[in-house]
């Protein structure tokens, strides 16, 4: 018995924090990294920073996935470039500042 209280407490904590965070106007999660902003990019907690760039490097302007190979290396050395650029232009296009940074390394690593 004191474990389902124990469930049910922890399931009412989550479904409150969840619709309180999805009452948020700008809510990023809503959107498809496709469609992010450099301002939306940097919203998200830094944790999630190299996911984030991962799986906006395998997506193209068109939403298709181009290459479904993620680079770990080159996602830990550009996060920092990615990061600076967006908080110079945090209207820009988060996918292009991805797109833009990772040829670059790939040039350089290649």
């Amino acid at each position: 018995m004191k474990k389902l209280i124990i469930v049910g407490v922890i399931v009412t904590a989550m479904a409150s924090a969840y619709a309180e965070s999805s009452d948020t106007k700008n809510d990023v999660t809503q959107k498809p990294v496709s469609q992010w902003t450099c301002g939306d990019f940097l919203s998200i907690d830094e944790n999630f920073y190299p996911t984030a760039i991962g799986m906006a490097g395998i997506i193209t302007n068109k939403n298709k996935v181009e290459d479904s190979t993620i680079d770990i290396q080159g996602i830990m050395t550009t996060i920092p470039v990615i990061i600076e650029s967006c908080k110079k232009d945090p209207k820009s296009s988060f996918l292009q500042r991805v797109e833009e940074f990772g040829k670059k390394y790939s040039q350089i690593s290649g």
